[in-house]
């Protein structure tokens, strides 16, 4: 019984020290546009900045088809702002309440955290800041 006992601690402390010699690799999770990383911000207690967070997800995967040239214009915060004000911002992104995702091919889709920014933002006021 003792050497069945001892045996058994052996086992155990074996599988604890095991345990403590794995490890997990965890990748940097955060967006990269234009060269520059953005951290994740996807908290509602955090004020998300305009020029430094929104308009860089927009230059990465909006103005492509939203430029200047057109009615729906995301080059800057007065053309974005009357589609952030009307839902139709958020809707796009997210592809709900009957708007068409976007953007539309599947290689330049906006990661979740660039949409809870999004969303964010137009929680906080859609402040130009």
């Amino acid at each position: 019984m003792l050497l069945k006992l001892n045996t058994l601690k052996k086992i155990i402390l074996g599988i604890f020290l095991l345990s403590l010699s794995c490890t997990k690799k965890v990748e940097n999770s955060n967006p990269v546009i234009n060269g520059s990383t953005i951290k994740s911000i996807c908290s509602d207690t955090v004020a998300i900045s305009y020029s430094k967070t929104i308009q860089p997800i927009l230059n990465q995967h909006c103005i492509k088809c939203h430029d200047a040239s057109t009615s729906q214009n995301f080059t800057n915060y007065n053309g974005t702002l009357p589609f952030a004000k009307a839902g139709i911002l958020e809707n796009c992104v997210t592809g709900t309440n009957g708007e068409i995702l976007m953007p539309p091919t599947r290689s330049s889709t906006m990661d979740s955290c660039s949409i809870k920014q999004i969303h964010y933002w137009i929680k906080q006021g859609c402040k130009n800041n």
